[in-house]
C-alpha cells in the first residue's frame, strides 16, 4: 500500500523563482480576443497604390494601341470621285458680321466661298490632355488635316506618318520616291467653326479615314475690341508654315465614306488613365505618412 504524505510546511517562493516564473510568463503567446473594433485597418495606402500601378499600365497599353491603330487606313480604301478634285474657291463679298460663342464674342469676316473634299489623315483631338488650347467651348472646335486628288489616288499617303498639332498638321516618311511623289499642294489643315449646333456635332465624329466634304467660306475672325489678336485664313494651298492653314465657316458638312475606326476611343481613355496614375501617384508621394509608406511599399 502507498501512502503520500503531505508536506506541512509548502516551500515558500523566493525571490529567484518569482524572476523566474515571470520570465516564462513573457515567453507564452498572448492569445486576446478581437473585436471588430479592434480589427487591422485596411491598408487603404497599399491599395492606392495598386490604382495607380493598374491606372499606369492600362493607361498606356490603351493610349499606344490606339494611338497606333488609329493612323491605318482602309487596306480597300473606296476613293470617292469628290476626294479626286482639288477644292473649288471663289471670291466673296460678304459683310462682317457678330458671332458669339461659348460667352465670348467675335467678328467674323468673310474672304471666298469654299468647297473641298478630301481624306481624314489627322485631326487635334480637344479631349485629349495633350491639347491644352482647345475645349468644347472653343470657338475654332476642331482642327482637320485633309489629303485629296493624287496623293490619294495614287496611294501615296499611305507611305506617310501624320500627326496634329494643337495648332497645325505634320507628316512625314523615310521613303524617298513617296517624297518625291507627294503633292504639297493637296494637303491642308483646316480650322473649321460653324454656327449651327448640328454641324458642330457632326464633324466633331470626322476621324482618321473618314472621307469628308465641308462647304463654307474661308474667314478672318478675331475677338470683338481685339481686331490685333486676328486669326486669318490662307487663301492658297502652296503655303507652308505659319499661316498656312485654312480657317472655314462651315455651313455644310457631310460623309462620302466612312472609315470605320473607332481607335481614337482607346487613345482618349488611355490618355485620361494615365493622367490618373499620375495625380494619384503624386498624392501619394505627398500624403502618405512616412512610416504608413515605409510598410506598406514592398
Amino acid at each position: 500500500m502507498d501512502f503520500e504524505i503531505e508536506n506541512p510546511h509548502p516551500p515558500q517562493a523566493t525571490p529567484e523563482s518569482s524572476k523566474t516564473e515571470l520570465n516564462r510568463a513573457k515567453l507564452r503567446p498572448q492569445v486576446s480576443a478581437t473585436t471588430p473594433a479592434d480589427a487591422p485597418k485596411f491598408p487603404v495606402w497599399r491599395a492606392a497604390r495598386w490604382l495607380a500601378r493598374a491606372c499606369l499600365y492600362i493607361g498606356l497599353a490603351l493610349y499606344v494601341g490606339g494611338k497606333y491603330y488609329v493612323a491605318k487606313f482602309d487596306d480597300k480604301l473606296d476613293i470617292d470621285r469628290n476626294v479626286r478634285r482639288d477644292p473649288t474657291q471663289e471670291p466673296l463679298r460678304k459683310t462682317p458680321f457678330p458671332f458669339e460663342y461659348g460667352g465670348h464674342h467675335y467678328q467674323i469676316q468673310p474672304v471666298a466661298a469654299y468647297d473641298i473634299s478630301g481624306l481624314v489623315v489627322s485631326r487635334n483631338n480637344i479631349s485629349s490632355v495633350f491639347d491644352a488650347y482647345h475645349t468644347k467651348d472653343s470657338v475654332d472646335f476642331r482642327d482637320i488635316c485633309l489629303v485629296w486628288g493624287s496623293n490619294v489616288g495614287s496611294g501615296v499617303f499611305r507611305k506617310f506618318k501624320f500627326w496634329s498639332m494643337p495648332w497645325s498638321c505634320h507628316y512625314q516618311t523615310e521613303d524617298r520616291a513617296a517624297l518625291d511623289s507627294f503633292n504639297e499642294s493637296q494637303i491642308s489643315n483646316n480650322h473649321l467653326l460653324s454656327a449651327d449646333p448640328a454641324i458642330r456635332e457632326k464633324i466633331s465624329k470626322m476621324e482618321i479615314g473618314d472621307q469628308v466634304r465641308l462647304q463654307g467660306f474661308l474667314i478672318n475672325y478675331w475677338p470683338q475690341e481685339a481686331s490685333e489678336l486676328a486669326r486669318r485664313t490662307s487663301t492658297t494651298r502652296d503655303d507652308r508654315g505659319n499661316g498656312a492653314c485654312e480657317v472655314l465657316w462651315v455651313e455644310h458638312a457631310e460623309f462620302l465614306r466612312r472609315g470605320g475606326t473607332n481607335w481614337h476611343l482607346l487613345e482618349t481613355v488611355g490618355g485620361w488613365l494615365l493622367v490618373t496614375a499620375a495625380a494619384l501617384s503624386a498624392a501619394l508621394f505627398f500624403l502618405t505618412p512616412l512610416g504608413e509608406y515605409r510598410k506598406f511599399r514592398d
